[in-house]
């Protein structure tokens, strides 16, 4: 029996996590409202927590990015095909032609819907003051080389620590290392999800392997001490990473971009977050070091702003 205290913070706990989630649907809807050809906001559809790891190290390792015209949620047809009771995949959306791409070194997804919604808000709340101006004061140089110029801006980046230890996991490849192939990723991420077997180990001789490659070719049956010495290729999640040269790693702030819609307005929209290790910051999107001073418009009094967040 639980007591009356543990049940009401079960509930307490079980209710914040609904309501986040319900936010979390309304960021998406809102996202994805302008249809197939909107990309250039892309927070939850393309990091949001509910595309998968699978869709992730398929981004990494490809360039595609998990929202799609095909998969505007960002939720796969391979995984979509779990809404019906019976895994119906008659549902389950087509691919297209038109595959969209970003290729990057370093890809994730949030951890929850908690950790969204809490960087989002944050980041409104923190950037309010910075949202009311249109000039910021750039610094560039050093010593007497030092000069202050006054840069127009549309874009603010901020990145934030919400209440949470970690806030999403990434892969990241190992760039010192040759990067596997679209093929030989397909092929080694086919094999990890169904637990393929090849010959492997000490005692596989280059005499194995050759008639086991004549087996597989003639489509004839493999012989049982060849069966004997096939072991699954990758048992786990991280001996396929191992192979891919890649590693997951664990994010602990949440880095978000504003945009301003349109360029001459005070209207901002939220063009991209994602979970990073870089240390909390906040700055106008423009060359230089922000000093803290911002103008509404270009004959406007200055007004300095805090820069730590």
């Amino acid at each position: 029996m639980i007591t009356a205290e543990e049940k009401a913070a079960l509930e307490r706990l079980i209710g914040q996590k609904a309501k986040a989630f319900r936010t979390h649907e309304k960021f998406l809807a809102k996202e994805i409202s302008k249809g197939t050809k909107q990309t250039a906001f892309h927070t939850i559809s393309r990091h949001g927590y509910q595309t998968g790891w699978e869709a992730q190290l398929v981004r990494l390792m490809t360039g595609e990015t998990p929202d799609q015209p095909f998969a505007q949620t960002g939720v796969r047809g391979t995984i979509l095909q779990w809404d019906t009771s019976m895994g119906d995949t008659m549902n389950a959306p087509g691919r297209t032609r038109n595959i969209r791409y970003a290729e990057a070194d370093s890809v994730g997804a949030f951890l929850n819907p908690e950790v969204e919604v809490a960087a989002i808000n944050a980041a409104a709340l923190r950037t309010a003051d910075l949202r009311t101006g249109m000039w910021a004061e750039m610094v560039t140089g050093h010593g007497p080389r030092q000069v202050k110029t006054w840069c127009k801006y549309k874009y603010i980046e901020i990145i934030v620590h919400p209440p949470s230890e970690i806030c999403g996991i990434s892969f990241v490849r190992d760039q010192s290392k040759p990067k596997r192939s679209k093929d030989e990723f397909e092929t080694a991420f086919n094999d990890y999800l169904e637990g393929t077997k090849i010959l492997k180990g000490k005692t596989v001789s280059l005499h194995d392997e050759m008639v086991y490659r004549e087996a597989k070719a003639k489509g004839s049956e493999i012989p049982a001490y060849l069966v004997a010495k096939m072991q699954t290729r990758f048992p786990n999640l991280s001996d396929l990473l191992d192979y891919l040269h890649v590693q997951a790693v664990s994010m602990k702030n949440v880095r978000l971009v504003l945009k301003r819609v349109p360029e001459d307005s005070f209207n901002w929209k939220l063009h991209t977050a994602y979970a990073v290790n870089q240390a909390p910051m906040i700055r106008p999107d423009a060359p230089g070091k922000w000093n803290g001073r911002i103008k509404s418009h270009d004959t406007a009094l200055p007004r300095l702003l805090s820069t730590v967040v």
